[in-house]
């Protein structure tokens, strides 16, 4: 008997540690602050909400959606609209109408009821955002309307131009695109305009700013054309990648082009259905066919380095692209895509097709479909709650469900690997993770795509020591290499030479991550490179997967 109550109470105290566990766990995910994304400038939005914004930013979740048994949670009659929802720090879901003469925004409590709705006076004309004060801001025709997280009116200012999109600079301004074609930036503290700029277009899609404050939009009038503009409002520059008729839709119509992290803005276009990647400077790096019809920009996993863009041909077809524009995989997903994806923290793309949610793996497989009404992009709330607007039938959906946690890939461990063709880290050719860094290429090549002879490779990630100790990082190399740790420099041989050892020092402590990163070029002839570590605690050895982590 003893024992059985021993058991018992062995059991008991698991259970209990266990729950204790799934509340740490719970509570340090909903504590992570929203971030824009690597490539853009963290606005001044309220950082601890669950999704401040609708575009303008890279649509990576910081929480993983339902992603198995989906149903329909709750459906609240809105009206039409052809806007997505926010959502608040406290689970408040965010939505305006259009209806010109009754336009409300609405405030809902997680479970559907109505929390509190305000008129806008005016049709909405973008996706509410929220401030970092927790100031809602909705466009409305000409107006900018200002709401508090009670309800309550804080202002509305006539801007006098009819809004398409709104976005918020490091500084709390608000840049303000219109389908006039004039951008301007307004100061919500003031309630004035602080600068005004034509852009000799007829519309514009909502502006993106970048992590050094230069705005990006797309024209929406038949161009498929960037434009840039600095800070102040001055012309930066402007790329017309095509004079084709390119009609614009309603999906890329209300969300702003994509940034990665590397300073790279995406264009797209309705019928030309050709995604075009710009650098930072204006210049078109490359080009990618999607196929006939695409009605939404491209979404970017930051953490995968994968670009994600479907079509709405007859192959209904899902692409995944590297970031030099080369195809990873395709999926035919048997509906056409009619929304900009998001992503979950697990990788999971979610979209939504005519009558379906279609959720893909990273890899390329549909995990789930659930068949519902909806039309515009989806957000995801911290309980993985899918949340939808419908402009047809008037409606707000919550989609639920159950979540799988998927066995973490093993690309997850490992470093990111970014291969050039070229001895100066130019002219990238493929990304991939690897588990070491532990090559001899000899007079081969690390991938098809890479010339023989020259080529260099910059490896980036995370490193995690077991002991708290003075390490040696010991770089052998035939050619140049240069490692930091930390964010200092501890190797720096940027030289041809044959095989050789060069060492570094730099003191860590156990289980604290730290960010790697190690550029290593081939000059003519043999490709080698080799990393190890050592200590007075860790036996000198090639530093092992499990040491490196993406992220």
């Amino acid at each position: 008997m003893r024992k059985f109550i021993k058991t018992k109470g062995v059991i008991a105290l698991v259970c209990l540690l266990t729950a204790i566990l799934v509340q740490a766990t719970s509570a340090a995910a909903s504590t992570t602050l929203f971030s824009q994304g690597q490539g853009y400038a963290q606005g001044a939005y309220d950082l601890n909400a669950q999704q401040p914004l609708a575009t303008s930013w890279n649509r990576n979740s910081r929480f993983a959606g339902v992603n198995a048994n989906l149903n329909t949670k709750w459906t609240y009659a809105i009206g039409n609209t052809n806007y997505s929802p926010t959502i608040g720090a406290d689970g408040t879901i965010y939505i305006a109408n259009m209806a010109s003469s009754s336009s409300q925004l609405y405030a809902l409590n997680p479970d559907g009821s109505l929390k509190w709705s305000n008129s806008t006076q005016y049709a909405a004309t973008t996706s509410p955002i929220i401030g970092q004060d927790g100031t809602i801001y909705v466009g409305a025709g000409q107006r900018l309307v200002a709401i508090n997280s009670n309800g309550a009116d804080v202002f509305t200012s006539l801007i006098g131009k009819p809004i398409s999109g709104i976005a918020i600079d490091h500084n709390g301004n608000l840049i303000i695109s219109c389908r006039n074609g004039y951008i301007l930036s307004f100061n919500p503290t003031q309630q004035s305009i602080q600068w005004t700029t034509y852009l000799n277009v007829n519309d514009l899609s909502a502006p993106a700013i970048a992590e050094d404050g230069t705005i990006f939009a797309q024209a929406m009038d038949g161009r498929i054309e960037i434009i840039a503009l600095h800070a102040d409002g001055t012309s930066y520059w402007r790329n017309t990648l095509s004079t084709k008729l390119s009609t614009a839709t309603e999906s890329i119509y209300y969300t702003a082009p994509p940034i990665d992290k590397y300073g790279n803005v995406y264009a797209i276009g309705r019928n030309e259905a050709i995604l075009y990647s710009v650098g930072h400077d204006g210049t078109l790096n490359w080009t990618y066919p999607v196929g006939d019809l695409v009605f939404t920009f491209p979404v970017i996993d930051e953490q995968r380095e994968t670009i994600y863009i479907g079509n709405s041909n007859a192959q209904a077809e899902f692409t995944a692209l590297n970031m030099d524009g080369t195809v990873k995989w395709k999926l035919n997903t048997g509906v056409s895509i009619y929304t900009t994806p998001i992503v979950d923290s697990q990788g999971l793309i979610y979209f939504w097709g005519p009558a379906a949610i279609k959720v893909v793996t990273p890899e390329g497989s549909l995990k789930s479909s659930y068949n519902t009404v909806g039309r515009f992009d989806l957000s995801i709330g911290s309980d993985g709650t899918l949340y939808m607007s419908d402009g047809p039938t008037g409606m707000l959906r919550a989609i639920g469900g159950t979540i799988d946690n998927l066995t973490p890939p093993s690309a997850q461990q490992g470093l990111q690997a970014e291969y050039f063709n070229n001895e100066d880290l130019t002219d990238l050719k493929t990304t991939r993770v690897d588990q070491q860094i532990d090559f001899n290429w000899g007079m081969t090549v690390p991938d098809a795509l890479i010339d023989p002879e020259t080529y260099s490779v910059r490896w980036t990630g995370k490193i995690q020591p077991l002991y708290t100790d003075t390490y040696n990082f010991h770089a052998l190399t035939d050619d140049g290499v240069r490692l930091w740790i930390d964010g200092q420099l501890i190797i720096d041989r940027w030289q041809t030479n044959s095989v050789s050892e060069f060492t570094g020092t730099i003191a860590l402590v156990a289980g604290q991550k730290y960010d790697i990163k190690m550029e290593y070029f081939n000059g003519p002839r043999n490709g080698f490179v080799q990393l190890q570590w050592s200590s007075q605690s860790q036996a000198k050895e090639v530093i092992p997967a499990n040491a490196f982590t993406l992220n």
